[in-house]
């Protein structure tokens, strides 16, 4: 298992106003060794404060014929 340490940035969608969302970058050739390949969407699960779980579903499911 490879482990990252990332920061978690303040974020703010408007110029001029205090940052109150958190945001983290994720990216790297890591990713996709990951099992997370570009275009892919995946789902972020709180599985509780402080433990953010990423999951692409498609990854245990057949591939179409």
């Amino acid at each position: 298992m490879t482990t990252r340490e990332l920061k978690v940035e303040a974020w703010d969608e408007q110029s001029g106003r205090p940052a109150t969302k958190a945001l983290i970058r994720l990216k790297g050739r890591w990713l996709r060794q990951a099992g997370f390949a570009p275009g892919r969407r995946i789902e972020v699960i709180c599985a509780r404060p402080g433990r953010l779980i990423l999951r692409d579903d498609a990854v245990d499911q057949p591939e179409p014929a």
